[in-house]
């Protein structure tokens, strides 16, 4: 028997197929990981679920403690951001997790989008690498992206989470246009 499950890591959502397993409890006895099924994943609201961590130089922080500063963060496959005060940090730290996690170091270090709360590639970011889908960008980015800038990759953007309501595609775009702007609430990095 094939059951669906949705194991949360963070923001990031990985959707797995069992073939023995009727249900997802046991897939991790040490209850770090937070499991639930596809129709108690609808039911949630946004902010039940966003456990979504973020560090300022290896400091946790919420988004309160940055909301008067730029900064530049890289999502991690924990769903954790990282955050720096330049991009060229963001880059350097995304470069290392991408090349310490995939053979194709140089081809996957490559691609990526970032997106920015402002016009231009303006304020602050977020990057993830493709191949991520990341179901609800939390209350940090909820609403917030302005342009996206992608490298082999596209962005697919969605207006509610879990990949819910109208939809759009964007590689590079120095502003995504009044129907998007401050209206992304999920998004996937895939292959352009």
């Amino acid at each position: 028997m094939k059951t669906k499950c949705i194991i949360l890591f963070g923001s990031l959502t990985t959707l797995t197929t069992l073939t023995t397993l009727t249900a997802c409890g046991g897939l991790a006895p040490d209850g770090d990981i937070s499991e639930r099924s596809v129709s108690e994943l609808d039911a949630l609201e946004p902010e039940d679920n966003d456990d979504t961590m973020m560090t300022y130089y290896g400091d946790v922080i919420t988004m309160e403690d940055i909301e008067d500063m730029e900064v530049h963060c890289t999502g991690d496959h924990a769903g954790n951001l990282k955050c720096f005060d330049t991009i060229a940090e963001a880059d350097a730290l995304f470069d290392t997790t991408i090349n310490s996690l995939t053979t194709t170091n140089a081809q996957t270090s490559t691609a990526y989008c970032r997106f920015y709360e402002d016009h231009w590639f303006l304020g602050s970011s977020i990057q993830y690498a493709r191949g991520f889908n990341i179901y609800w960008i939390g209350n940090t980015w909820n609403d917030r992206i302005s342009s996206i800038e992608c490298t082999n990759a596209k962005a697919r953007v969605y207006e509610d989470v879990n990949f819910g309501g109208a939809s759009a595609n964007f590689y590079t775009t120095t502003y995504v246009g009044v129907a998007w702007n401050d209206q992304i609430s999920s998004l996937q990095v895939q292959y352009p």
